[in-house]
């Protein structure tokens, strides 16, 4: 079998040169493409693409220029494809791209986090500088964003993949990894390793030193990995809970706390996230026809989220009585009366 890459499609960018497809690999600082891949006019799939569609390519060039090469594609990936192709050829390059500038790509990072885990299962070939390479992918998968992308949707796909094999399982086997390897790992690392779908939820949270002190006594202690890791979960959920009084919840993954086995976890973000509406006082002025300042509203997740939603642009500080309503019964669905106040001062 000849070698093969997979490559991430851009738009055709020289369309009068009888370009199908491109790639684009180094930019100028113009943003325009340095070096470009080509795929040829007499391929049916050349003339089948779309922007972000994942292509497995021969990777002997049919042709080079100075522009760039000539690569022969083979098929068009479906999401489930392409994971299944990663997970077995962990090897493969990959030619993506998201922003110019970014070190690395998410289509790389899930490549690495696939073979990371895959080596996990390997007892006698795991060692302490594969523990931090699987850390560093969690680290990098955990700062997933859809904003952050081109074509994210298919990489949404695969992210959701990564996050579905995060089980107990995982867990269990990198947990017993930290204790046989017997190195000290900072709190942030063990969070990432053992309770990643917590350590995605809360991407600010920063575990105090008592916690700390007690985590590593945990994995000392001589009780089954099962134990630990119960014992462990509880210490670092117990930590959130305290740390969620003092500081903002706006960067929590709500959603996934639901999805998880973090539901009361969930409730309190909720319900601190309702109290800061509650405590957002909403100034209001005029008689008949009033105008309502939702600035300090705006400064609350929940409040943002609607005020959003309701597409009203961040630079209306007051709004007409009629927008307001729609907030205000909106809120009082889920139980919350908005702490609205008139307005006292010059006229």
């Amino acid at each position: 079998m000849t070698e093969q890459i997979i490559v991430e499609v851009d738009l055709s960018i020289h369309p009068y040169q009888g370009i199908i497809g491109s790639f684009q690999t180094q930019w100028t600082s113009w943003l325009e493409p340095g070096f470009i891949y080509y795929f040829p006019r007499d391929s049916p799939i050349s003339y089948n693409i779309l922007p972000g569609d994942i292509i497995l390519c021969e990777k002997e060039p049919i042709y080079v220029c100075d522009s760039g090469k000539v690569i022969m594609p083979i098929k068009k990936f479906k999401p489930l494809d392409l994971i299944r192709y990663i997970k077995e050829n962990p090897d493969v390059e990959i030619l993506s791209w998201d922003y110019p500038g970014r070190s690395r790509h998410f289509l790389e990072i899930a490549r690495d986090f696939f073979r990371n885990k895959e080596k996990l299962s390997k007892t006698d070939v795991f060692e302490k500088d594969d523990l931090i390479k699987l850390i560093t992918s969690l680290i990098q998968i955990s700062q997933f964003n859809t904003e952050n992308l081109l074509f994210p949707h298919l990489k949404q796909q695969i992210y959701n993949s990564i996050i579905d094999t995060l089980d107990i399982l995982f867990s269990e086997a990198c947990l017993e990894k930290i204790c046989s390897l017997k190195d000290d790992l900072s709190a942030y690392e063990i969070l990432a390793l053992v309770l990643p779908k917590l350590f995605f939820s809360f991407p600010e949270y920063v575990t105090s030193a008592t916690a700390y002190k007690k985590i590593k006594t945990a994995i000392g202690k001589k009780i089954t990995i099962k134990e630990k890791l119960t014992l462990i979960e509880n210490l670092f959920v117990k930590d959130i809970e305290n740390w969620l009084k003092t500081n903002s919840s706006d960067l929590v993954n709500f959603d996934l706390l639901m999805e998880s086995n973090y539901k009361d976890l969930a409730k309190k973000v909720l319900q601190i996230r309702q109290e800061e509406v509650r405590n957002a006082p909403v100034i209001f002025k005029g008689a008949t026809k009033k105008q309502y300042d939702i600035s300090q509203l705006r400064e609350t997740t929940l409040g943002k989220k609607l005020i959003n939603n309701l597409k009203i642009s961040e630079r209306k500080k007051w709004i007409e009585q009629e927008v307001f309503a729609l907030i205000e019964l909106a809120f009082k669905k889920i139980g919350i009366e908005l702490n609205v106040i008139k307005y006292v001062g010059p006229k």
